[in-house]
């Protein structure tokens, strides 16, 4: 219990521990002498006994088919928004159709979706809020040719099978692309579908999403689908969030909301002083207090100021306030699909 609660889950967490830290872990809960010495030679053992597969994926965040771990530009704006979720959970969590375990997340461009879908609902419990092994397997559609999602069983499949491989593949367990028919891992695996509304007309239909599940179940004890992307609010409007799915809309950012994201940031070349004196001037700022009701540009407009802020004894604002703008705009436009579109389709 000691071990959990601060945040040491499994003996993998334990990796970078030496002697002196397990003693001292030891005698902190109340252990000495030759009792301490005991628990330290127990955890001695425990570390080099090898780690089971469901041991070595906990907690991973894994690109599909390659198996390799989702890079820090993805989870940087997981790390500013972690903790200032604004999101409307569903009403009630009971099973859904054939029990299976599908949510939906829906909300505006840079509301947070794919962060919240990765850093929340795909390593949590399962429905009975139960805590285990968890690892999650992350798609982003625009990667992806659309002849894999022409039809229920090819989508099914295909999702299946990358989800196999990147977990083989981490594991280097993939030989010549061979997938295994059944990985049988005792855990939960969570399977994310970003940019969903690519492909409208699988990503909103329950036979196709079940399907999917269906086959998913060969990977794992638990399987949780998770479909998100800007669009799918119109894209999910057949799928029942009584009987079909589990529904998850992100909310527009407050105040409090910034504050408390803000107290989470790593800069190293910057103070507590400078970041919360720039919180401040934000969101006195007419301006610059709209952009951050939206979670990605709330990080980037923080990002900015702090910027315009170094080596200078107070902020201002207003005075760099062009400059400021056009630099989240510029971020902002680089972290969705315009960034991927070229001058002329840009402008349509």
């Amino acid at each position: 219990d000691y071990l959990k609660s601060n945040g040491m889950e499994t003996i993998q967490d334990w990796k970078e521990c030496g002697d002196e830290a397990m003693s001292l872990l030891a005698e902190t809960v109340g252990f000495s002498g030759g009792e301490s010495t005991k628990i330290t030679n127990f955890l001695n053992k425990k570390i080099q006994e090898p780690l089971d597969d469901e041991q070595k994926l906990n907690k991973k965040l894994l690109w599909c088919g390659s198996g390799k771990l989702l890079e820090d530009d993805l989870t940087r704006q997981g790390s500013f928004v972690r903790d200032a979720v604004s999101v409307e959970t569903p009403q009630a969590f009971t099973r859904r159709r054939g029990d299976r375990d599908i949510r939906i997340v829906l909300g505006p461009s840079g509301s947070g979706k794919t962060m919240y879908a990765l850093n929340t609902l795909a390593l949590q419990g399962n429905l009975q809020q139960e805590s285990g092994p968890a690892v999650g397997v992350y798609f982003s559609l625009h990667q992806h040719d659309k002849k894999n999602f022409e039809t229920a069983l090819t989508t099914a499949t295909y999702i299946r099978d990358q989800s196999k491989m990147a977990i083989q593949a981490f594991l280097g367990e993939l030989h010549d692309s061979q997938v295994k028919n059944h990985l049988n891992l005792k855990m939960l695996v969570s399977v994310i579908i970003d940019e969903a509304a690519l492909y409208p007309e699988v990503m909103g239909d329950i036979n196709v999403l079940s399907k999917t599940y269906d086959e998913l179940k060969s990977i794992a004890s638990h399987v949780r689908l998770i479909v998100a992307g800007t669009g799918m609010d119109g894209v999910s409007m057949d799928l029942s969030s009584a009987t079909d799915v589990f529904k998850y809309r992100m909310q527009p950012w407050k105040e409090y909301h910034f504050e408390k994201a803000a107290e989470k940031l790593s800069y190293s070349s910057y103070s507590t002083r400078d970041t919360q004196m720039c919180v401040r001037a934000i969101i006195q700022s007419p301006i610059l207090s709209k952009l951050i009701t939206n979670a990605r540009s709330a990080m980037f407009t923080i990002e900015a100021v702090l910027l315009i802020k170094r080596g200078y004894s107070s902020v201002d604002v207003k005075g760099s306030l062009t400059s400021i703008v056009h630099v989240v705009l510029g971020n902002y436009i680089s972290y969705n699909g315009i960034g991927r579109l070229n001058d002329k389709e840009k402008r349509l």
